[in-house]
């Protein structure tokens, strides 16, 4: 996928809008908004919880390796830590994962980010 701003190729940090376009991140989706004169609703059903989970995978993605390397003493309990926070992240979006996300845009996402958060735990 392309950005819809600067047509920059995505990869796993990229962020959509309330419409589904995607772009590389937050400031050109930013840019973009600003630029074209665009807006959407003020808030969207499921805007903060993909915003949430969009970053939480982020973290999850840039931090894990850091994590477990403070964590040598015990590394089987940090790795659970690990493991428990995406199984609650899961948990937490279940009627996404029920849905299959078939309710716009963003709920489209956020069944998404479950399933990649899976392949993570594997």
């Amino acid at each position: 996928m392309n950005c819809t701003h600067c047509s920059k190729e995505t990869d796993e940090k990229y962020i959509i809008d309330a419409v589904g376009s995607y772009y590389c991140s937050e400031k050109c989706m930013e840019d973009y908004q600003e630029n074209s004169n665009v807006s959407f609703d003020d808030e969207h059903p499921y805007e903060d919880a993909y915003f949430m989970l969009r970053r939480s995978y982020i973290d999850l993605i840039d931090e894990w390796e850091g994590e477990l390397s403070q964590k040598t003493e015990n590394l089987e309990s940090a790795v659970d830590e690990i493991l428990d926070e995406i199984d609650e992240l899961i948990s937490d979006h279940a009627d996404f994962i029920y849905s299959e996300g078939d309710d716009g845009p963003y709920a489209w996402e956020i069944y998404q980010y479950t399933l990649k958060l899976r392949e993570l735990q594997k």
